[in-house]
């Protein structure tokens, strides 16, 4: 409706003066009340709100910046600017819940940290995604409200004596949540880890913290650490020597023949074989 409408603006002298008044007075009130509500949605979306329930997961799979961008403003009502310099972006992160706003806000920052790139204030309200060397945003003091599907303790038994407990070919992304679903801390990737893949055959009994620091050593092995930021929260991350045992990889074809009992014998020049 358009409210510069000269109709609209014309008294209609049919209706009484003081019917005319308690309409004014009902039209006070109703925007009183309303007030405040609108005031409410200028202030963006509610920090300490649920954005991921317990027993989902938030689930961003090779998202680029542009996609980033929306749901950080969607996270903390702030506008976002995309720099140039993302343009080959994809963000991949998978966190299990309960996690507020503010969490997955914050946890959406921590994985661009490790990827490089940062939100950069630039005035109230605005941010823009860029390249940058940030830091790891903490939690707040605040605790979070309890998980209705609280993980197991770490003593608790996790495979009984005549069980084996084994993982094939165990992905980077497959330990992160194995290793949250066994101590509770969340596992955030960086980008040079993934596609590494453990095995471990271990017989049990084994308790949760024992299978959590054989994933630990097993990663530790193919150059790849888990490092804790702030509590409750870790990255997976490369060793120093990481690139070194990558370099120590076969080659992704077929080896080439060789036969150790063979030996080159070498012959001096001027002298017969």
């Amino acid at each position: 409706m358009d409210f510069t409408d000269p109709i609209m603006l014309t008294p209609d002298p049919s209706i009484p003066r003081r019917k005319s008044a308690w309409l004014l007075a009902v039209m006070f009130v109703i925007a009183l009340t309303a007030g405040p509500h609108l005031h409410a949605e200028e202030k963006g979306p509610n920090p300490g709100a649920i954005h991921v329930p317990a027993g989902s997961r938030m689930e961003l799979v090779n998202v680029d910046a542009a996609d980033v961008g929306t749901l950080y403003e969607r996270l903390t009502g702030k506008s976002v600017e995309i720099s140039p310099d993302t343009s080959r972006l994809e963000v991949t992160l998978i966190v299990p819940g309960p996690l507020t706003n503010s969490d997955a806000a914050r946890l959406l920052e921590n994985q661009l940290f490790l990827q490089g790139f940062r939100f950069k204030p630039l005035e109230a309200g605005i941010v823009k995604l860029a390249k940058g060397r940030g830091q790891w945003a903490q939690p707040p003091k605040a605790a979070m409200p309890p998980d209705p599907h609280p993980v197991a303790k770490p003593g608790n038994v996790m495979v009984p004596d005549e069980g084996e407990w084994a993982l094939l070919n165990f992905t980077s992304l497959d330990c992160s949540l194995l290793y949250h679903a066994l101590t509770g801390n969340r596992v955030l990737l960086s980008p040079q880890v993934v596609g590494v893949e453990i095995t471990i055959r271990r017989q049990g009994p084994l308790t949760n913290s024992e299978a959590a620091t054989h994933i630990e050593e097993a990663l530790l092995a193919e150059g790849v650490q888990l490092k804790e930021y702030a509590p409750g929260e870790w990255a997976m991350i490369p060793t120093a020597d990481f690139e070194t045992l990558q370099a120590r990889k076969p080659p992704a074809g077929p080896p080439a023949a060789k036969n150790p009992s063979v030996r080159v014998r070498r012959v001096p020049r001027n002298a017969d074989p």
